[in-house]
C-alpha cells in the first residue's frame, strides 16, 4: 500500500506499472482526477495539513483493503497550485477479480472527496479566487458505502 502527498506531477504510467507483477492479479483499476476548467479558470490550489492528511488517506486505504478483496492500493494526491488538465489524484488497486479493484477505487474516491483534509481554491484569470465548498452529491456518494 502506498499513500503519498506530492507537489510534483504524478507519473501515471509508473504507478500503473507498479500495480502489475503479482501473479494473483485478475484486474487493475485506476482513477485519475484532473483539474477541469474553462476559459476563466487559471488553476486550482490545494492546501492540507501534513501528517494529518497522510494518516487520513492511509486510514481510508486500510478500510478499502478490509472491505474489498484487493492485493494493493495506491493513493497519490497533489497539493499546491495545479494547472488545468493536470492530474490532482491517482488512485489504483489490483485484485484477483475486477469488481473488488473497481469498487475499492470508487470507495476511496468517494471518501477522499468528503473525508480527506484538503482545501481547494480556484484561481481565475482575472486574479480573483474562490474557495470550493463540499457538495451534497459527494456526501451522498460516500453514504452509499454505508
Amino acid at each position: 500500500m502506498l499513500v503519498k502527498i506530492t507537489t510534483t506531477e504524478i507519473d501515471i504510467n509508473n504507478e500503473l506499472k507498479s500495480l502489475q507483477g503479482n501473479l494473483n492479479i485478475g484486474g487493475i483499476a485506476s482513477f485519475i482526477g484532473t483539474v477541469r476548467g474553462d476559459n476563466s479558470l487559471h488553476s486550482l490550489t490545494l492546501e492540507h495539513y501534513p501528517n494529518m492528511t497522510e494518516k487520513k488517506l492511509t486510514k481510508i486505504a486500510q478500510i478499502a483493503k478490509q472491505k474489498f478483496s484487493v492485493n494493493d492500493i495506491i493513493i497519490i494526491h497533489r497539493v499546491g497550485e495545479i494547472l488545468i488538465g493536470d492530474a490532482i489524484v491517482f488512485v489504483g488497486s489490483n485484485s484477483p477479480h475486477r469488481d473488488d479493484c473497481q469498487n475499492a477505487v470508487a470507495f476511496i474516491m468517494d471518501y477522499l472527496k468528503t473525508d480527506a483534509p484538503f482545501w481547494k481554491m480556484e484561481k481565475y484569470n482575472n486574479g480573483e479566487t474562490k474557495w470550493i465548498e463540499q457538495k451534497q452529491i459527494d456526501i451522498d456518494k460516500k453514504n452509499y458505502w454505508g
